[in-house]
């Protein structure tokens, strides 16, 4: 085991990005106004690399502090070098605090600001919120006839985000109609590099034509090859959240 950890200890930066001072002194030569980082998780392959998932809080060009979703992936200097030339200016997404994608000093780790994500492909059609819209629109059973989702007045939610793997978010869709009226809709996206989010769908609408009925989420179907899924939201608390809180009996439900 010692000799395991050993071998991951030395994969790419990894012994300086767990050490949090340490990680803010990278990121900080790699021109990020850090106001604090921690590392929050790690998927590693010995002999290959690391997946370093951050609580990175920076310091905008006007000042304004924010908590912004990153990670980084670590590697021998040549695999990371390979990694950071595909992302160049065209690809990545900007961000308030710069270029999404940079190659850190050293030439061993690449920083991924959100939405940028070396996995997940088309993730700012999640993310931008008139991109958003747009996908929505081919959703019959969102959107009834002459009705159409405005994208400045709809608001999201980062609910879960894990590197190269998934995105969970809430929407508070506005929704408008042919006559002028609005109606807000709340849904959760979920996102994912397969085509997974087509099969959620499917079971989540089986299930709810059988006994379960409304119990289940109503499922508005997927987009994006299937890679994104959309449902509505269930008002209430989770069942196990009461339980834990005292007030909700779970075995009798």
């Amino acid at each position: 085991h010692i000799g395991m950890l050993r071998a991951v200890e030395l994969l790419g930066d990894l012994d300086r990005l767990l050490l949090p001072d340490e990680l803010a002194r990278l990121l900080r030569d790699a021109g990020l106004d850090v106001v604090a980082a921690s590392p929050e998780y790690l998927r590693a392959k010995p002999d290959t690399g690391a997946l370093l998932g951050l609580r990175l809080v920076l310091r905008d060009a006007a000042g304004e502090v924010t908590e912004w979703p990153v990670y980084l992936r670590t590697h021998d200097e040549p695999r990371a070098r390979q990694l950071a030339a595909k992302w160049h200016a065209e690809r990545a997404v900007g961000t308030p605090f710069g270029p999404g994608v940079r190659l850190l000093p050293g030439g061993r780790s690449v920083l991924f600001l959100f939405p940028n994500d070396a996995a997940l492909r088309g993730i700012r059609f999640v993310h931008d919120k008139q991109k958003l819209k747009r996908a929505l629109g081919g959703l019959d059973a969102l959107l009834a006839d002459g009705e159409r989702v405005s994208g400045k007045r709809t608001r999201l939610e980062t609910v879960r985000y894990k590197p190269e793997r998934r995105l969970i978010q809430r929407a508070r869709l506005c929704i408008t109609g042919a006559d002028g009226g609005e109606r807000e809709q709340s849904v959760f996206l979920r996102y994912f590099t397969d085509g997974r989010g087509a099969s959620i769908d499917k079971l989540s609408r089986a299930l709810r034509a059988g006994p379960l009925g409304d119990r289940v989420p109503k499922s508005f179907g997927s987009l994006l090859d299937g890679r994104l899924h959309v449902e509505a939201e269930v008002q209430g608390a989770p069942l196990l959240d009461q339980a834990l809180g005292g007030r909700a009996d779970a075995q009798r439900r």
